[in-house]
């Protein structure tokens, strides 16, 4: 017998590729430019809040600094007077009176140097970190030279550590270490031969920076309090009398996100560290 006719296939659909190529194609290009659109607008946005954030800053600032400036010059005429009714009545007065005059005077005094602190805190800056190259070694060496400089009477010798290289904001990081060099100074006697080193060394990944002074220390209890900027010097009489320094240098390196801290005893010197970035998590 014959063979049975061939069963009839329909032709395969054909599509026209280049037509939905070519919609898919503007569909996805609409949305990018919608999405950078509206992230452009988010942009400005948020950057003029920024703006407006940093003019209220400004004003608070200037305006924080108006008002401690008055009080500073109020306190300063107290004082004043206070000083000169010491000098010109104190004989005539009876011994409780001189008592209460002698209480007026310590506390304005006092007044006057927790007003002095609050301005330097105030005075720091506090604009955008521009992190950079550093070479710690040289930037040291600059201020221990400015030092010297300003104090020739001062037997003190510089132990700093060549080749330390960090990535940070430089004029913070110098506000630091010349804090730290100053403090060193304070906690060393006159008659002694000083001796201040800078040094670097690794916990981890993170590098940690040290300023070590062989002064007259301090105790554990003390170290906690080296930071406060309104502590109480009768309270820690061996103590240096400037509470700004330590207190400046832990606000700035808290702003670049670090951490500072004090280690010392009593008789053998003293040191503190820092770190000038957040640890990663």
């Amino acid at each position: 017998p014959p063979p049975p006719p061939p069963l009839y296939k329909a032709p395969p659909p054909t599509y026209n590729t280049t037509m939905v190529s070519s919609s898919a194609a503007s569909d996805v290009y609409k949305r990018q430019m919608h999405y950078l659109a509206n992230t452009a607008q988010r942009e400005k946005s948020l950057m003029q809040s920024n703006e407006d954030l940093d003019l209220v800053r400004k004003d608070v600032e200037e305006f924080n600094h108006d008002i401690l400036q008055h009080l500073r010059n109020t306190s300063s005429e107290i004082n004043t007077s206070m000083a000169l009714l010491k000098e010109q009545c104190e004989n005539e007065l009876d011994e409780k009176t001189r008592f209460f005059v002698h209480s007026v005077a310590s506390s304005s005094e006092k007044l006057n140097r927790q007003l002095d602190t609050s301005l330097a805190l105030v005075d720091l800056p506090v604009s955008q970190t521009r992190r950079e190259r550093i070479k710690i070694d040289k930037l040291a060496n600059e201020i221990k030279e400015e030092l010297l400089h300003k104090h020739p009477e001062c037997a003190i010798e510089f132990n700093i550590q060549p080749w330390v290289t960090i990535v940070s904001d430089r004029q913070m990081i110098q506000m630091v270490i010349y804090q730290l060099f100053c403090n060193a100074m304070d906690f060393i006697p006159p008659a002694r031969k000083g001796l201040i080193e800078l040094g670097m060394y690794h916990r981890g990944e993170q590098k940690v920076l040290f300023v070590r002074n062989n002064g007259t220390g301090f105790s554990e209890a003390q170290a906690k309090r080296l930071f406060d900027a309104f502590r109480d010097s009768s309270q820690d009489a061996n103590l240096p009398k400037d509470t700004t320094r330590l207190a400046c240098a832990q606000r700035v390196i808290h702003r670049l996100g670090g951490q500072i801290w004090a280690e010392g005893a009593e008789g053998a010197g003293g040191s503190v560290y820092f770190t000038y970035h957040k640890t990663k998590a």
